[in-house]
């Protein structure tokens, strides 16, 4: 919960070196201001992502969504560690790392779906 809200401000900070870069002549010290955040940013966003890997490991797959459960969490794990590989060792890979993650967002509704037992009754909620 603490490192999400970093990351946001890590982002905000990036916004603003990127408007300062449009308005101003290029100099090390702007393209500092957006590199350095957007890094910390997205190393941020990598282990908020393997971390909700951890959320989406199903008890038992026993039911059929809950492989699309699993799925989302491999998902989210994928795009945290290209991320963090992107930080730390290829930095023009971090934009690979929004592919899985949108996939794994959009599943993630289908998920909270079954979970609430608003699609298929036969399967409650499962508790926190």
């Amino acid at each position: 919960m603490v490192l999400a809200p970093i990351a946001a401000l890590c982002d905000v900070i990036e916004n603003f070196g990127i408007l300062a870069a449009s308005s101003r002549a290029a100099t090390d010290s702007i393209a500092s201001w957006i590199r350095t955040p957007s890094l910390i940013k997205w190393g941020l966003l990598g282990i908020v992502w393997l971390i909700l890997f951890r959320l989406y490991l199903p008890r038992n797959l026993n039911q059929g969504w809950r492989v699309v459960e699993l799925a989302t969490g491999i998902l989210y794990a994928a795009g945290g560690l290209i991320a963090i590989w992107g930080v730390l060792a290829a930095n023009r890979r971090i934009e690979q790392a929004v592919a899985p993650i949108a996939v794994a967002t959009v599943m993630q509704l289908f998920v909270f779906l079954f979970d609430s037992g608003f699609l298929n009754s036969r399967y409650p909620a499962k508790a926190l």
